[in-house]
């Protein structure tokens, strides 16, 4: 028998106001065209390196989210065989070229158009992406001018649990909670959905 394999999923929720039909389709294809690296946490960044819509299911599209180490090469270098800082001769003998990245890690991902639902791989083989770099992602990509000039405000959230706030009230240290509630798409939730 075969090893098993443990994924994890999670997801953000992607709301645009006001959606025309077709309006998270040209979103998605948009954010990909960009080819925009944007960094996620500390020196990682992050690039969608591949966008497909599903030929059985054209309400999602399949891709990838790339991330990597983005090197500032002029940065000083740490020589670990003298344990002293590198010399220029040391670094003098590197050559990266600066559309090279190293330490790969890739994430696939699905997009739902019609629940606008940014649903990624949070854990696969031992690779974590997780939900604030995802986040951190999407927030800087959705804020580039570029975006905001076709598409306005576009708002992202990390899409919680269901039992979240009751694991969060069981904690006994805490003594006070304070949330914020932003309304979810009222077209996939329904109109009455306030009621």
């Amino acid at each position: 028998m075969g090893r098993l394999h443990k994924m994890e999923v999670a997801g953000l929720n992607i709301k645009i106001h006001p959606h025309p039909d077709g309006i998270y389709d040209d979103f998605i294809l948009a954010i990909f065209g960009l080819k925009k690296i944007t960094k996620i946490h500390g020196d990682r960044f992050g690039l969608i390196t591949l966008v497909k819509q599903d030929s059985d299911n054209p309400e999602f599209y399949d891709g990838v989210l790339s991330t990597f180490l983005k090197i500032e090469m002029g940065s000083e270098w740490f020589n670990t065989e003298t344990m002293e800082e590198a010399t220029s001769n040391d670094v003098g003998e590197i050559k990266i070229p600066e559309y090279l990245h190293p330490n790969l890690k890739t994430f696939r991902f699905t997009f739902n158009t019609e629940r606008h639902e940014f649903v990624f791989q949070h854990y696969a083989e031992g690779l974590k992406l997780t939900h604030n770099s995802a986040l951190n992602y999407m927030k800087n990509i959705v804020t580039d001018n570029r975006i905001k000039s076709k598409f306005g405000e576009v708002k992202v959230g990390v899409i919680n649990e269901k039992g979240s706030v009751d694991k969060i009230f069981s904690i006994p240290r805490i003594t006070e909670l304070e949330l914020y509630i932003e309304r979810p798409n009222s077209d996939v939730w329904g109109v009455d959905f306030e009621e």
